[in-house]
């Protein structure tokens, strides 16, 4: 007997309807959803905070997707941010008493819930419509400091009124020291407890993902919309045009001015020199971030986390050590806070968590991190952060 096509397949799938594999399969397993790559969970489901980052990627545009995570040049840095964890593996202690895990942290008088800010991160206007209003709400819910950009779509003195929540503010140099000045005594006047101060960015890098989608004025990110015309000060990029950022012309005489100006403890951030951290400190600085800004200024510097045991065998607790760079997991901060950090800052999982989620996409990421520090912690033997030291890890030079 000819069968034609379409009674071919009508007999495959009765057929296949009657399998006794089928039949016994489990109820639960029958009813899970088919998977599908465009679907937005729920934010109960994600799990990490790479599933953040793959909600946000579908959610933002391209050119604004991609503006935030670029990384400079062959974007080696940016890689070697995350890479450079692999190379660093635990060795816990299980006869240790861990029943009451306690992850506080006092910093310039601050009780902190947990060793986990919130980085300084310019915009959050263009990936949520409430911008760091929401990031704000989100980081009081988890009991986090949030540091405020001094490029932020809010003013500081509105996210202050409006949340009642404890800041800091970060602070590049503006080649008008007077307009330097004004922004720190602002969000000073309006609470914020430290001021962070950005170094090593002085001029703009080149991001190639920018170049490519045409990424224009931050107004236009900000929408989703990215102009194709060369309206941007300094737009295309180019090897041989330099655009400053902030004022290159620093000195030890400055981080003295901005101390006056501020009247409350002064981070630098941005040092990646086990030596100019120790100047730093004998210059009177307050505490000093890791950071390669994201991998976002010279292409080629170290991970954070690579050069952060030689910054805190020069610093040797004199100042609080914070760093960020790549951080995504809890066991990433556990390495962190094992080779001689503080606190750890967060910057693009922070974004990832807004533009998906808003105010709650930001808590319940923070949440997750803190549980999984407290996790690494229980599972390693460390009751408590006063516990963790490098003797917890072992870098390998492979």
């Amino acid at each position: 007997m000819t069968l034609t096509r379409r009674q071919a397949i009508n007999q495959f799938w009765m057929l296949l309807a009657s399998s006794p594999l089928l039949r016994g399969q489990d109820p639960e397993v029958a009813q899970r959803p088919v998977h599908q790559p465009d679907r937005i969970p729920p934010v109960e489901d994600l799990v990490n905070s790479f599933e953040y980052e793959d909600v946000a990627r579908k959610l933002l545009s391209r050119p604004v997707y991609d503006h935030i995570a670029a990384g400079a040049g062959s974007e080696r840095t940016l890689r070697r941010n995350r890479e450079f964890f692999d190379r660093i593996t635990f060795r816990p202690r299980m006869l240790v008493d861990v029943s009451g895990l306690d992850l506080t942290k006092k910093l310039f008088g601050e009780e902190m819930f947990a060793p986990i800010l919130i980085g300084p991160t310019s915009n959050h206007r263009r990936v949520h419509p409430e911008g760091e209003l929401a990031t704000a709400a989100g980081a009081a819910a988890a009991k986090a400091t949030m540091i405020v950009s001094h490029r932020s779509s809010v003013p500081a003195a509105e996210i202050a009124e409006k949340t009642g929540q404890p800041f800091w503010y970060q602070v590049a140099l503006k080649q008008d020291s007077n307009l330097t000045r004004d922004a720190i005594k602002s969000a000073v006047g309006s609470g914020a407890k430290v001021i962070c101060l950005t170094v090593g960015n002085a001029y703009r890098p080149v991001l190639g993902r920018d170049i490519h989608n045409r990424y224009g004025k931050a107004s236009q990110a900000s929408s989703g919309e990215v102009s194709t015309k060369e309206t941007t000060p300094g737009w295309p990029p180019h090897p041989s045009r330099l655009n400053v950022q902030s004022n290159p012309n620093f000195s030890w005489d400055v981080l003295d001015q901005v101390k006056e100006w501020a009247g409350v403890p002064v981070l630098l951030k941005g040092i990646m020199s086990p030596d100019e951290a120790s100047e730093a400190v004998s210059n009177g600085v307050d505490g000093i971030v890791v950071s390669n800004h994201g991998g976002r200024v010279i292409d080629g510097a170290p991970a954070t986390i690579e050069i952060l045991p030689k910054i805190a065998e020069e610093v040797r607790g004199r100042v609080p050590l914070l760093v960020d760079g790549g951080f995504r997991r809890g066991t990433d901060i556990l390495k962190g806070l094992a080779l001689g950090a503080d606190a750890v800052l967060l910057g693009r999982p922070v974004l990832w968590g807004l533009a998906g989620y808003g105010a709650e996409g930001v808590q319940k990421l923070l949440e997750m991190l803190q549980s999984e520090l407290a996790l690494g912690m229980g599972l390693s033997g460390q009751p408590n952060l006063a516990a963790i030291d490098n003797t917890l890890v072992k870098v390998h030079r492979w």
